[in-house]
């Protein structure tokens, strides 16, 4: 079983680019990182957070200090067990720059109304473990080529409603999804070869209105 997006588990599925294992050797790498002391920007999600181009954070997040706490395959419930079990006493990054869901869809086969569940969950843990810093929390991007693909009305769905989760104080919203789409809604290789994870092209579009509303935030 995969897992379930409203439950807090670790891994429990050995995938062909990720073993069980591999998946608990990077959580206690990311535990060393946190007793470290504190960042201004913590990257958290799934392989779209794990996958960032080293080149593109350089170029436009170098004014800030950062970690990258991305798994890929994570869906809610794995991203939940991590924050209640890592050790976070004394690490409080400024800003949570936080991406997930899209394996709810993917992975888990979840609607929307439960895929939104499960990220008000994430973003109750990270607002327990990391009471001082402030979300940004981004929109699911758009995935498979087409346009008239079920998986994008799932998205839209999701997004709609974790939307109303910004009060712009505490927690701020950004979907940047439609920078990867063509006028007529399709999905190119050159931004995303395999039609889910960004190109270093891809991250360095994504990064240019990201990096504004975090210098924006952090002022």
């Amino acid at each position: 079983k995969k897992g379930d997006g409203l439950i807090a588990s670790p891994r429990q599925v050995d995938f062909d680019w990720m073993g069980v294992q591999d998946w608990f050797d990077i959580f206690n790498s990311h535990q060393v990182i946190s007793k470290q002391g504190d960042v201004d920007l913590l990257f958290l999600g799934d392989s779209l957070t794990e996958n960032w181009d080293r080149t593109v954070i350089s170029k436009y997040f170098d004014d800030f200090s950062s970690a990258n706490f991305g798994i890929g395959g994570d869906h809610t419930g794995n991203l939940l067990w991590r924050l209640q079990n890592m050790l976070l006493e004394g690490f409080s990054p400024k800003l949570i720059v936080l991406q997930i869901g899209v394996n709810n869809i993917g992975h888990l086969g979840e609607c929307p109304e439960t895929i939104v569940k499960g990220i008000d969950k994430v973003l109750g843990a990270c607002m327990r473990s990391m009471p001082n810093s402030q979300i940004l929390l981004n929109g699911i991007l758009p995935f498979e080529q087409s346009p008239a693909h079920p998986s994008r009305n799932i998205v839209k769905g999701v997004n709609q409603y974790i939307e109303k989760c910004a009060d712009d104080n505490k927690i701020f919203y950004q979907d940047d999804g439609y920078l990867f789409l063509t006028e007529d809604g399709t999905i190119t290789p050159e931004i995303m070869p395999d039609f889910l994870h960004p190109s270093a092209k891809g991250y360095e579009i994504w990064a240019q209105p990201l990096s504004r509303t975090i210098k924006r935030i952090l002022g």
